[in-house]
This record gives C-alpha cells, structure tokens and sequence, in this order.
C-alpha cells in the first residue's frame, strides 16, 4: 500500500460514554491517526455531517445507538485518506444518512483516491464500485466488473445437486417437512424457448412430495420472486385467489401460469412456499435462479439498466400541446 490509509471497520472505537460528543470527535479522531489541528479545521463539517450538532455538548452515554454510529462515521469519513478500507459500516443511521454515506465514499474514489469496500449488501456494491473480488472462504473465486461479479456471487449461493430426486436437498429451507419441494423448474409457456421472454406467458412448475406418502387433504402453494440485489419483486399463491389444492396425491407437479411476465430483461430468483392445514410445511429459499430476456417480440427496445427497477410497465407515450 502506497499513501495513508484510513479504515471504516468498526466504528466507535475510542469513544468514551462519560465524554461530550465534541469530546469524543477529538478523541476518536486521534485514535483514527488524525492531528489536533486537523481536527479543530474540520470539526464543524463532521458536526454537521453527523447531524448531531443540536447535541454535541452532550455526554455521548446519552446518545441513541445510531446517534453514537453517526458521529463515528462521520469522524472517519473525514480522514482523507489514500486509501479508504470500509467494511460493512454503511448500515447506519435512516435512509438519508445511508445516502450521505455512500456519496461521501464515491466522492473519495472520484478524487483518484482508493476505496476498498466490502459489502453483502448488492445494491451498494453494484453502485460504488466497478471493479469486485468475490472471495469464498480466503480464496479469490472471481476478479472482475462488477455485474460479472455479481453475477457470480448469486450463482454460488445456489448449492450443486446430484440430479437425484430431491433437487433441492442442500438448499436452505425451514418448515415441518410434512410436504417438501423435491425440484422447481421456469419455462416459457409456449416451450418454444430456452428462457423466459418479459411481457410474454411463463410456467414455474413446483414438484412436491409428501412424508406420509399418503394424499395431501390441504395444500397453500406460492411463489416469490426475487431480483439480482434481493429484492422481492412480486409474490402469488393460491391463497391470494382463494383457490388451495385439495385431496392432492403424495407427489406430483403444481403448476403456476403467469400469462404476462412482468419482468425486464435480467436475471432472478425464485422462493417457493407449501402450506398444509396446520402450518408451513416448507420454505424453499433461491429454489431457482432463471433468466428473463427481451427476444424482440414487445415494446421494450432497450436492455433497461438494474436502478430502472425489474418490472416491465405497459405504457404508451404521446406528445400533447397541452
């Protein structure tokens, strides 16, 4: 490493509950590596950054939590560092602050400074940064842009299977296992297609069996569907159409139709529910991950970029003098 090196690991560290808030800004920043004099320029801009100033001449003891989080992010983030080392810090504070955080740390890395930052969180990862290591247990699985990346890391999250009869074995799931998900499978509707199509007809096909090996008198099937950064998309059931499965036999294929997928091109994956009469009888996390393309055939001209959103809106545009 070339230049000095400021590091967001764990925030707070020399802050002294008996202490003001003014206080601890010294004293923090001097565990930090900063001078008096430095300090005492900057002062007044951390104040105001933290958005503790109604407040600094108060024992930090009498801070929240995410008060204490807030000046200590704001004491480090003002190291001017050569190299800036962040590590799962930027969950501080409400949504405001969060934004004030990830925007001081790209204004670090626009000045040609280096910004090391490490993160679960893809959202964020996938805004800060262009470049991504993905490390599986201290070894580098991957180096390069971030959506490869990205890309890569969702991928591993999905266990290997022996393409026994229950696909999904290694998956994490919770539930009493009275029913279980064996396998999910997504197809176009018309088959015609190696990959869902957005705006057009998909099936998502969900093979169950029970323990009992006898028939299934109640059964609540759903789906969510969840995009590249872990949002939840969209969600349907048979419950939300009142229309549970009755008198199923102990294994067989459910079938969701979804005649209009409303999806833009990407890559996504899917959570799968079984319910009996008594409770949840399995939750399968990222049971499947499938791709979503624009094959031509709809309105969408352009490959939208991931901050657009995931959901394909039907619109129509015109120009009016009005």
């Amino acid at each position: 490493m070339r230049g000095r090196v400021g590091a967001l690991l764990e925030l707070g560290i020399g802050f002294h509950p008996e202490l003001t808030g003014r206080e601890n800004v010294y004293l923090n920043g001097a565990v930090l590596g900063m001078r008096r004099a430095e300090l005492r320029k900057k002062f007044d801009e951390i104040v105001e950054f933290s958005g503790n100033d109604r407040f600094i001449d108060t024992p930090v003891k009498r801070y929240s939590s995410g008060m204490q989080m807030r000046l200590a992010f704001a004491v480090a983030a003002h190291l001017d560092p050569d190299i800036l080392l962040v590590d799962e810090v930027l969950a501080v504070g409400d949504v405001a602050f969060q934004e004030k955080c990830l925007n001081k740390v790209n204004e670090v890395a626009s000045t040609g400074r280096t910004v090391l930052f490490v993160s679960h969180n893809l959202a964020a990862v996938r805004t800060l940064c262009t470049r991504t290591l993905v490390v599986d247990s201290g070894r580098i699985r991957h180096c390069g842009p971030t959506a490869e990346a990205i890309d890569v890391y969702l991928q591993s999250l999905k266990p290997a299977t022996d393409g026994g009869q229950d696909a999904l074995a290694g998956h994490h799931r919770y539930g009493s296992g009275s029913v279980r998900t064996v396998s999910a499978e997504a197809a176009p509707g018309d088959r015609a297609s190696a990959y869902l199509r957005s705006e057009a007809c998909a099936e998502f096909r969900i093979r169950y069996r029970a323990r009992e090996r006898r028939t299934i008198e109640h059964l609540n099937a759903g789906i969510v569907v969840v995009d590249c950064l872990g949002a939840n998309v969209f969600s349907t059931g048979t419950a939300m159409v009142g229309r549970n499965f009755r008198d199923l036999p102990p294994d067989g294929v459910i079938v969701c139709t979804v005649e209009r997928l409303p999806l833009i091109p990407g890559t996504y994956s899917l959570h799968v529910s079984l319910k009996d009469e008594e409770s949840q009888a399995d939750y399968v996390y990222n049971a499947l991950s499938f791709t979503v393309v624009n094959a031509g055939d709809t309105e969408l001209i352009e490959h939208p970029d991931p901050k657009w959103g995931s959901v394909a809106v039907a619109a129509k545009w015109a120009h009016s003098l009005d």
